[in-house]
């Protein structure tokens, strides 16, 4: 069918912009599938260094710290822990089993994560915010010891009250704890209402292991997955997580803490907002 005068330029026009309109959007989509990389720590430091006063990696408000109530550091460890298919670099965080923490802030002033904050319990800005997600994968094995070890996700810290940062401000810890062997995910709470406990069936022991969790940011609860030694490439199903936790009592979070009374190591801490982000390869 042969067109009117000047209709057959608008139709080619308006090929062209649904063309433009289709790549940019693939475009968009493809960089948005990449995510956010709000933290990573790789433990890029010194043989046998303390872990305390190190400023590597990126997305840290300042570097590691400890308690001044505590004289125990935690160490580093060179070479670093691997994972088939992972980006890994650097050395490794050895968590001494004697209860020592360590302490990061995240970096809440990046423009890029200002969408996923809010006012945390303490007032200061959190990631937590309904509506978002969060992802956080670390390497781990377990060293030595039957009892608690891993990472702590925390609302702030207060190194002056405790060797523990203020055990009042941990919100989430991850790893493995004291009343089982098994990779479990925590809702720490130090005694107060809406703790909570999800365990795996995967043994925290010398095997190097991925550890990959989603946290669902919602009304009135979070919910979370944790998934063991995931496939890489895919985000992982979340009907094939090693743990699922349906309703985890609502948290903020804007700063770790590494520690235990069992030797661990611990490496390739990530937090970011898809999967890709926290499993680079």
């Amino acid at each position: 069918m042969k067109l009117p005068r000047g209709i057959k330029g608008d139709v080619m026009k308006m090929l062209v912009l649904a063309a433009v309109a289709v790549l940019v959007s693939s475009v968009l989509q493809a960089g948005g599938a990449k995510g956010i990389l709000i933290a990573e720590e790789n433990f890029n430091y010194e043989n046998k260094a303390d872990l305390d006063g190190q400023n590597g990696g990126i997305g840290w408000a300042g570097p590691w710290f400890n308690s001044p109530l505590e004289k125990q550091r935690n160490k580093i460890n060179v070479p670093g822990l691997e994972f088939s298919g992972l980006k890994t670099s650097g050395g490794r965080l050895f968590e001494t089993g004697r209860d020592n923490r360590s302490f990061r802030d995240i970096d809440t002033s990046r423009p890029e994560v200002a969408n996923l904050l809010e006012a945390g319990d303490y007032k200061k800005p959190a990631f937590g915010k309904h509506g978002t997600t969060i992802w956080f994968s670390f390497i781990m094995k377990l060293a030595g010891g039957n009892a608690y070890s891993g990472l702590h996700l925390s609302d702030g810290v207060e190194p002056a009250k405790d060797k523990y940062g203020n055990k009042k401000r941990q919100r989430i810890q991850l790893g493995r704890c004291n009343i089982s062997p098994r990779y479990f995910l925590g809702r720490v709470t130090n005694g107060g209402p809406g703790d909570g406990k999800w365990f795996s069936e995967v043994l925290c022991d010398e095997k190097v292991r991925l550890v990959v969790c989603r946290f669902d940011f919602k009304d009135p609860a979070e919910e979370g997955w944790m998934w063991i030694d995931p496939k890489h490439g895919a985000e992982p199903e979340a009907a094939k997580a090693e743990v699922h936790a349906d309703k985890i009592t609502h948290f903020m979070f804007n700063s770790i803490n590494a520690g235990g009374n069992a030797k661990s190591e611990v490496d390739e801490i990530r937090i970011g907002t898809t999967y890709s982000s926290v499993t680079p390869d």
